[in-house]
């Protein structure tokens, strides 16, 4: 029988590279070949270090090990022997490169490496140090980094807030480490923190250089966001092709912003805008400042985002939604999401918020199923309809989340709308509403290939007249879709019925997920009744939680079928198809990942 032992070398550095670092340095210790394998899966990684047992297993081994190791993560706190392991350490770590020291770790290691190592560049050539959280330090760290003027790559220049105090000292030492910026010869990115009120647009601007590959700005401070964009002269603003990844984490508040982020970074591969991280930093309405936005710049900046390789813009507010998108080209409605919030009371001004969402190196099924790279959230119901009538002709993939309003759920109404003007669509995703019937007058729509129903509470004779007005639906996935009653009410939640008229279905996918709090039973029964047009057939599904792979599908008769079903505690499925030979069946729970293909005779 065949161990860990002798696995090849390869597939023990893919186990390797997924073990915590700490169990990485246990396995080093275990044989030869493990040892070659753990040089591989270290090399260039940083290394967790939580405990003094950490410091002596990295002590105990060959210096040519330590060689790979480039990035330290101090989360320690201060014990008898410390020092001691820290100083014979450093003789190990000849190419450290990036040392951080976690919130969690003692200012007491932070304070000793200051003092021994870092004042001293003789050691390492450190590409980038992690500041302190405490301001009773904050000078030392200037002070630091100034000697590794040389060989830093990365520099953090930050201005936290926590007290009177505190702020009157990092706002006088980021000022004084701003102004020494431009001494740091190889500096490639540069992560700017601002908490309190101060610098304007122009002075921080000042410190990115045109050699930065990676820029990292954080404001959080309504006043100071306020500030920010009122001297900004965006026409002499140089730009900097150079600079390809970015990550915002500020507020926008006027089109002076977009303009100079459009002007400043023309050329991005690597763009994040997080407006969602200052919500609880706001003592009135979040989205205040959207009555500041023209619809002309804020489509042109919506289009400056789409266009870059991998985007993520996270909530931005707008006010006058319809005017924005009348602005947009049409190639940005092909994959549209409509998901329908209640209005926060600190929602007060916006229509919508937008999240723009794309990494063009992503090719994995999730990102191809089940992207859509714009999305609008919607605050006010009678833009549905707005939208689906003006720019439905565009889109090819469409997911409708929420609930628009519960008359046109009961009517259908909505749907008869995307069934008409939605001529391209093939892909339509209807998530987390209600679904009791159609209008009598519903359209058909030719173009739809693929549907998927997660998490929806549909009448029974709704899969019917969709068979109806989908006459080319290949593609059916069902994700934990319950039957209701004509009342709303649903019944039985462990049962689960899919009438599938279907003449021209080829894929049925059916999926349940158990992703609830509650705990898992180590079995769980699934039961199939599914009807065909030569009768009936019955399955049972035994899912082992805790364990992946295929599920054994085992046959039953009727007798044996109700016999399980009495027992009340399966989860039955009655399914009814016509064209189908075969359907697959997917259970996913918290530590469960397992699916069935169910042949039909």
């Amino acid at each position: 029988m065949s161990t860990l032992g002798f696995l090849p070398n390869d597939i023990l550095v893919r186990i390797f590279k997924n073990l915590p670092d700490e169990d990485i340095l246990t396995c080093i210790m275990v044989c030869k070949t493990w040892e070659g394998a753990g040089y591989i899966a270290i090399n260039d990684k940083t290394i967790s270090i939580f405990s003094e047992d950490n410091l002596k297993e990295l002590l105990r081994l060959k210096t040519d090990f330590t060689d790979y190791v480039t990035g330290v993560e101090l989360n320690l706190n201060w014990q008898m022997n410390t020092a001691f392991l820290l100083e014979a350490l450093q003789v190990k770590l000849r190419n450290l490169e990036r040392l951080t020291m976690k919130e969690e770790c003692e200012e007491k290691v932070y304070v000793w490496l200051m003092y021994q190592y870092l004042k001293k560049p003789l050691l390492w050539q450190l590409k980038y140090i992690s500041p302190p959280i405490s301001s009773k330090y904050i000078e030392f760290y200037n002070a630091c980094v100034l000697n590794y003027t040389n060989c830093l790559t990365s520099l953090e220049v930050v201005d936290r807030k926590y007290d009177g105090d505190s702020e009157v000292i990092y706002e006088q030492e980021f000022n004084r480490l701003a102004k020494q910026v431009g001494q740091f010869k190889k500096l490639e990115e540069i992560i700017i923190v601002k908490q309190g009120t101060g610098l304007s647009i122009v002075a921080f601007d000042d410190l990115i250089k045109p050699t930065l590959k990676k820029l990292t700005v954080k404001l959080f401070n309504t006043s100071f966001v306020q500030q920010i964009t009122t001297a900004v002269n965006t026409s002499s603003s140089t730009p900097l092709p150079l600079l390809k990844t970015i990550h915002l984490s500020l507020i926008p508040t006027d089109d002076n912003s977009f303009l100079y982020i459009m002007q400043r970074f023309p050329k991005p591969s690597n763009f994040l805008l997080d407006l969602n991280s200052q919500k609880y930093l706001f003592a009135t309405s979040l989205d205040t400042y959207c009555a500041n936005y023209t619809a002309p710049v804020v489509a042109r900046f919506l289009e400056y985002c789409f266009k870059i390789p991998k985007h993520h813009l996270i909530k931005l507010y707008i006010r006058n939604l319809i005017d924005v998108l009348e602005h947009l080209p049409s190639y940005m409605f092909i994959t549209l999401q409509l998901e329908y919030s209640e209005r926060n009371i600190r929602e007060s001004f916006a229509e919508a918020n937008v999240t723009l969402n794309f990494d063009k190196n992503d090719t994995t099924e999730i990102q191809k199923n089940s992207y859509f790279q714009l999305k609008l959230n919607i605050l006010s119901h009678v833009l549905h309809s707005k939208i689906i009538e003006s720019y439905g002709k565009h889109v090819k993939r469409l997911c409708i989340d929420g609930i628009p309003i519960l008359g046109d759920i009961v009517g259908g109404r909505y749907l008869n709308e995307i069934l008409g003007h939605c001529v391209q669509l093939k892909t339509l995703w209807l998530t987390n509403h209600k679904i009791r019937q159609f209008e009598s007058t519903m359209t058909k729509n030719n173009s739809i290939i693929q549907l998927v129903l997660k998490n929806m509470e549909i009448f029974k004779e709704i899969y019917t007249e969709l068979s109806t007005r989908l006459p080319n639906l290949r593609l059916l996935n069902i994700l934990n879709c319950h039957y209701i009653k004509l009342n709303g009410n649903r019944t039985n939640t462990r049962q689960v019925l899919i009438d599938m008229p279907y003449s021209s279905l080829e894929l049925l996918r059916i999926v349940y997920q158990n992703l609830t709090s509650e705990i898992e039973l180590p079995t769980q029964t699934v039961l199939l009744k599914v009807s065909t047009l030569v009768g009936e057939q019955y399955f049972c599904l035994p899912v082992n939680n805790g364990q992946k792979g295929e599920i054994t599908c085992l046959p039953l008769n009727m007798n044996a079928y109700q016999s399980i079903l009495t027992d009340g505690r399966c989860i039955n499925y009655i399914v009814q198809v016509r064209s189908l030979q075969k359907f697959t069946f997917m259970y996913h729970g918290f530590s469960t990942d397992q699916h069935c293909t169910i042949t039909l005779q």
